[in-house]
């Protein structure tokens, strides 16, 4: 008998996280018509550096954090997310006073300040809704996400969209109705964390031991997102280095879209097929596995396809609604990128087969490889070619982690570390 509560449960999950992924997808596009391409690229640098930054403070000390809460018992659980709390508190104090020498080569000076508010706000948020997963509450842990994500953008969206006289569409006034939605989804999360009295404070030598030992195991999981990060997002800060803030605009709004194929294929093939993975590797089943991972490569290489050829074809009509001929003089960035992407998305095959096989060391040798690769490509072909250089650096990384992945593989596919 089907059960309809967990059903319809599931159903509004999937639409809190449609509608995010398209609030903000439009969001994008409007901004870029109405801001010129340099502040579009001073957006694109800010936000980057928000999502960089927001994993730097974390360390992925959830990743630790969560498996040790769903094992432990109530008070000790409160225990842990208190000792979370303290270490992110000693990471705001450190990380924040040591990046402005960095980011204030990237950001204005006069953004600075909300960058710093933002960042908090966004990690605060971040690491609730984590916890709200963790507690088995998807539907708020959803609507926390939307808050942070998109509300902010449908503001932004209406403003533009209704024309609204008393309120310009600028960096500055997207950057505090940004503000002001992030802050908006810690207050709601806190209120609701002290409601349920899920956190407890304890300063002592075993809560420092607990936090160095939870440092220590998410650490590994910390480069290896840091690595990857490498990968995605260094040409920005190549192409900001070396070339304009419009060239970023340029380069940040292409990736986007290609992001798209990526988006697609995870909603609606990985998040599906991986947790089946998951159970009948661990099984005697190896015929269902098999199935499975043939239909998870089939899946991956016809989704991604699709789409691929989708976003070529409809792109340039979206381009001249947008208007700004620069975006339409390098369409070739984006085709660029796009190739790229799905080389990423056919790396997640051998990745997960070489996850499921417990060889951690060879996904992270992985990693580092094409992090290596596409930083020192960006360096040559950025400061060379400007965004097609970077363009080319960033799909060279992605084929250089699908290959080396793969060669992983093939080398010993049965081995288990």
């Amino acid at each position: 008998m089907i059960d309809l509560k967990k059903y319809n449960s599931r159903i509004l999950v999937l639409v809190l996280r449609v509608l995010t992924i398209g609030v903000r997808f439009l969001f994008n596009l409007l901004i870029i018509k109405d801001l010129s391409l340099e502040e579009y690229g001073t957006y694109a640098i800010f936000y980057t550096s928000i999502s960089l930054s927001v994993i730097t403070i974390g360390l992925d000390y959830y990743s630790y954090n969560t498996r040790e809460i769903l094992k432990a018992s109530k008070i000790d659980q409160r225990r842990l997310i208190g000792d979370q709390l303290i270490l992110h508190l000693f990471t705001y104090l450190v990380f924040i006073p040591s990046s402005f020498v960095i980011l204030n080569n990237f950001i204005p000076l006069n953004y600075l300040f909300v960058f710093y508010l933002i960042l908090v706000f966004e990690h605060l948020s971040q690491e609730a809704y984590r916890l709200f997963i963790a507690y088995s509450m998807p539907i708020f842990a959803n609507f926390i996400q939307f808050i942070k994500m998109a509300m902010w953008c449908v503001i932004v969206i209406g403003i533009s969209f209704f024309r609204i006289d008393t309120i310009d569409i600028n960096l500055e006034s997207i950057f505090n109705i940004w503000l002001t939605f992030v802050f908006l989804s810690v207050i709601i999360s806190g209120l609701f964390i002290w409601r349920k009295n899920l956190v407890f404070f304890e300063i002592s030598r075993s809560t420092f031991n607990r936090i160095s030992n939870g440092v220590k195991v998410s650490f590994l999981f910390f480069i290896s997102t840091m690595l990857f990060k490498c990968i995605e997002f260094s040409s920005r800060y190549f192409l900001d280095y070396f070339t304009t803030k419009a060239e970023v605009a340029i380069f940040t709004f292409f990736s986007n879209i290609s992001n798209l194929i990526y988006v697609t294929v995870h909603s609606t093939s990985i998040v599906i097929i991986y947790p089946q993975l998951i159970k009948t590797f661990n099984s005697d089943n190896s015929d269902q596995f098999n199935m499975l991972r043939k239909r998870f490569l089939k899946e991956i290489l016809i989704i991604s396809s699709l789409v691929f050829f989708i976003i070529l074809i409809f792109t340039p009509y979206l381009l001249e609604i947008i208007e700004k001929e620069a975006l339409q003089a390098n369409f070739d960035v984006l085709v660029v990128l796009l190739i790229g992407m799905m080389f990423f998305i056919f790396s997640y095959y051998p990745h997960y087969m070489l996850y499921l096989q417990g060889r951690d060391k060879s996904l992270l040798a992985s990693s580092v490889i094409a992090a290596f690769t596409t930083i020192i490509l960006n360096y040559f072909l950025t400061k060379k070619y400007g965004i097609y250089g970077s363009s080319y650096a960033t799909t060279l990384g992605f084929m250089t982690l699908f290959f080396v992945k793969f060669a992983f593989l093939k080398k010993d596919p049965k081995k288990k570390n």
